[in-house]
């Protein structure tokens, strides 16, 4: 698809509702990106203006501008001092604008270039606020989308804020227009690919929204191109990179860099499973676990005969990942291993390495704004993606600076030593000779009972436990048909077959806006009406599978 040929600074001078453009920054394949002043509230934003292929029809530009407006309303709500907001969204003359703030600063990708790979307490320092931002953000029903280290900026006070969310929900190609592509969600309406693409989940790639989940996923690559100093898979043309992504495993970080702990490398790993069932379940979880296992006791690891690490037990010393984490597959699971090492236990444990004083991760991100400012234009949703305009060179001896994070609470020793943290504080040579462990009286076997009755009928379809504004996947035995269960935003359970009632393709669920929406056709469905079609060509609503909530917690249907 060939986006009309527009000259952007034709536009300088005009009004596109309360916004006057007044200077060009940038232009993408179907996008341009200006200076404007906001004349209700005399201040200077930027506005995002976008450019449609010429050949989208009347129905497709009609779509694509109910979009805006519909994802534009989840992602104004967002206000958190790590994310930069959207401010508005509006149409004018045919055109479509974005509106977000214009600000000083530099991104993670830059700084990364610079600086070559981070160290793991600069890492941790990175991943604190973009973990708390996520965790807001979950928490609303909204996700990133398109997260990778362009995405994160240090602003002109050195706080570090996650910019275009739910920016690729906005330019995705599929649901607009139908396009000649295996891969129609992965492009953006001027068909290119989408940004941040090497960052993407295994289920994204293969049709399924992006999620809270495959946010978790883009963060785990993201520690590993921090710590690493580049992506595991990466291409000219991220599209060549699929394959390798959907098969290939994430590389150990201690292969690359032997510095790096081992406890290091099981919480990336657990955040970029495949399935995502298995992955750490939250931003929070995901933040907790990394701090905890950059300051644990180095684990003893061996590596079976498929490259896989394994966890060789370690005398209990390692309370904190409670040697399941190896086989951990559900959300449980992953809550226990960010939880395992106790408050006391973190505060005197040291890596089993030379200690760093405190102030060393305070001060552990360098600054690139010294001597003059960078004006962070956030541009684009895919064609001019993030740019900088006055940058100054970098000086290669910029001091380090202290990383600002307003929403992490102060640290208080609330809880006494333990017996283990006196003895961390005067350590004893290792005594080579093995422990002499206490016998133990041989205990009788428990008389098995029998189990109790399941307190429902029916076939279990999924628990109550669910997060809100997710779906999970399920096949009707009534009718055979594939289907979903929805956990809704206000809390109630419905379950819905997922062909779409205009052609039978299937629908996927997207918790940006909460509806149901066919890849093929653009048909929307309402599941909290019913399953109401809210949106064309579809006329009739989705088929309702009957569920019941039951007091065990299990979701049954038939």
């Amino acid at each position: 698809m060939r986006v009309a040929s527009i000259q952007g600074d034709q536009f300088i001078g005009q009004m596109f509702g309360p916004y006057k453009l007044e200077r060009l920054v940038g232009q993408g394949q179907w996008n341009a990106v200006y200076q404007a002043q906001q004349q209700t509230q005399n201040r200077t934003v930027l506005l995002t203006l976008f450019f449609l292929p010429e050949t989208f029809t009347v129905s497709a530009r009609k779509r694509f501008i109910e979009r805006l407006y519909r994802e534009g309303a989840v992602l104004i709500k967002l206000k958190h001092p790590h994310i930069l907001p959207i401010l508005d969204v509006g149409d004018h003359a045919g055109y479509t604008y974005a509106i977000t703030p214009l600000i000083a600063g530099n991104s993670l990708t830059r700084l990364l270039n610079h600086q070559g790979s981070f160290s793991p307490e600069q890492v941790l320092e990175v991943l604190k606020p973009v973990a708390a931002a996520l965790d807001y953000a979950h928490k609303m029903g909204v996700s990133h989308g398109a997260l990778s280290s362009a995405n994160i900026i240090f602003d002109e006070n050195q706080q570090i804020r996650l910019v275009r969310f739910g920016f690729n929900r906005l330019g995705m190609l599929q649901g607009i227009e139908t396009a000649p592509s295996p891969y129609p969600n992965l492009l953006s309406v001027a068909s290119t690919p989408l940004a941040g693409l090497e960052y993407f989940a295994p289920e994204v790639i293969t049709g399924a929204p992006a999620d809270a989940r495959a946010d978790i996923y883009a963060t785990g690559l993201l520690l590993y191109e921090l710590l690493i100093g580049k992506l595991p898979f990466k291409a000219a043309n991220p599209l060549n990179a699929i394959p390798q992504q959907m098969q290939a495993d994430i590389p150990i970080p201690s292969s690359q860099r032997p510095d790096i702990s081992p406890n290091i490398d099981l919480v990336i790993q657990q955040a970029t499973k495949r399935d995502p069932s298995q992955r750490i379940q939250t931003a929070d979880q995901l933040a907790r676990a990394f701090e905890k296992a950059l300051y644990a006791p180095i684990t003893h690891f061996a590596q079976r005969p498929d490259q896989q690490t394994s966890v060789i037990n370690n005398g209990g010393m390692l309370d904190w990942l409670n040697q399941e984490l190896a086989t951990q597959t559900d959300a449980s699971a992953s809550s226990a291993f960010a939880e395992g090492i106790t408050a006391s236990s973190l505060r005197t444990l040291q890596r089993q390495k030379t200690a760093k004083p405190a102030k060393s991760r305070r001060q552990a991100l360098a600054t690139l704004a010294i001597g003059g400012a960078a004006t962070a234009a956030v541009l684009g949703l895919g064609g001019v993606g993030m740019a900088y305009v006055f940058r100054p060179q970098l000086a290669p001896s910029s001091p380090l600076a202290t990383v600002k994070n307003p929403t992490a609470p102060a640290t208080k020793n609330t809880a006494p030593p333990t017996k283990v943290a006196q003895k961390a504080k005067a350590p004893k040579p290792m005594n080579t000779q093995p422990a002499v462990q206490p016998k133990v009286a041989p205990t009788q076997p428990p008389v098995p009972t029998t189990p109790p009755a399941p307190a429902h009928t029916g076939t279990v379809i999924g628990t109550a436990n669910m997060n809100p504004n997710t779906a999970k996947k399920f096949t009707n035995p009534a009718s055979g048909g594939a289907s979903t269960l929805i956990h809704l935003a206000g809390g109630n359970f419905v379950a819905y077959e997922t062909a779409c009632t205009h052609e039978g393709v299937k629908v996927n669920y997207d918790p940006g806006s909460q509806t149901l929406i066919c890849p093929a056709h653009g048909a929307v469905f309402d599941p909290a009406q019913a399953g109401t079609a809210t949106h064309g060509p579809a006329t009739r609503p989705l088929t309702a599978v009957t569920i019941r909530v039951n007091a065990d917690g299990t979701i049954t249907t038939g």
